[in-house]
């Protein structure tokens, strides 16, 4: 695709800097109605005016809000104003996924997981799952929750919808994947849904467990390290219906519904231990 350059020889691409900054300056999502997945506007000037890509003249806009903008529909002081106070501000981001695909697998760090309910569980608790559709027509729904290395939640999957919640330093959806970041470089968790090719993926996550743990989940695998419990486990593959599932440990059941891949040591604690 040719690179689309301006009247001032701007190009169209924004430098990772300049979008991260206006991502945490509107929310991480549109100004107007909070929605993701976002476009970059430049309002203030409009692109075909501007000389550099300046964060303070670039909002998040949803398409809808976006081709409202660009049609006039919606006025450059509406969106400044937006921008100022925007919608999310004190409220969660979220995507609204629509996953109705005949069959979809669930890759977990290289773990391939398939069945009507499948996920990565620690001590019955799903940190990341997918659940087949009650009926022929309906949706696949994702659950889970995920926090970062200091203990507080990040990533909320409640059945249709993917929730970045407040207060997270950088969320970025870019193309089929969502990163929540604590800082530059620091990636709390990386999951992407690539229908096309009928695969969901936790690709990332750095997230604290109990008692000193970590859960750590990259192409090597998933790990789990700290003082009385470190492991590696990667390549695994399940396939089956619910209730079935690879199991790390035996200090507690997994979860009855799901086809699961288990870790089950009391060191690594609940929830309630998990987060601040």
């Amino acid at each position: 695709m040719p690179t689309v350059i301006n009247k001032h020889g701007l190009a169209r691409h924004i430098p990772e800097p300049v979008k991260r900054a206006v991502r945490q300056a509107c929310a991480n999502g549109c100004v107007i109605c909070g929605r993701m997945p976002y476009e970059y506007d430049h309002f203030d000037p409009p692109f075909e005016d501007a000389k550099d890509h300046h964060a303070v003249g670039i909002a998040l806009l949803c398409s809808v809000h976006h081709t409202d903008r660009t049609a006039g529909r919606l006025s450059v002081d509406a969106v400044r104003k937006a921008r100022v106070k925007p919608f999310n501000a004190g409220r969660a981001s979220v995507w609204s996924h629509h996953l109705t695909e005949q069959s979809l697998t669930l890759n977990v760090a290289g773990n391939i997981l398939q069945g009507p309910s499948v996920g990565l569980s620690v001590n019955g608790a799903i940190v990341f799952g997918l659940r087949a559709p009650g009926t022929v027509d309906g949706q696949w729904l994702v659950t889970g929750s995920i926090n970062d290395s200091s203990g507080r939640e990040t990533l909320r999957f409640r059945d249709n919808e993917v929730l970045a919640v407040n207060g997270s330093w950088d969320v970025s959806m870019e193309g089929p994947t969502i990163t929540v970041r604590r800082g530059t470089g620091d990636i709390v968790v990386q999951v992407s849904f690539r229908t096309e090719d009928q695969v969901i993926s936790l690709e990332r996550l750095n997230m604290r467990l109990g008692g000193g743990h970590a859960l750590h989940a990259n192409r090597s695998g998933i790990q789990v390290s700290g003082p009385a419990v470190n492991f590696q486990v990667g390549g695994n593959i399940v396939i089956g219906a619910t209730g079935c599932a690879i199991r790390l440990g035996r200090d507690s059941e997994p979860p009855k519904d799901f086809a699961t891949l288990a870790i089950n040591f009391a060191a690594l604690g609940s929830p309630n231990d998990w987060r601040d």
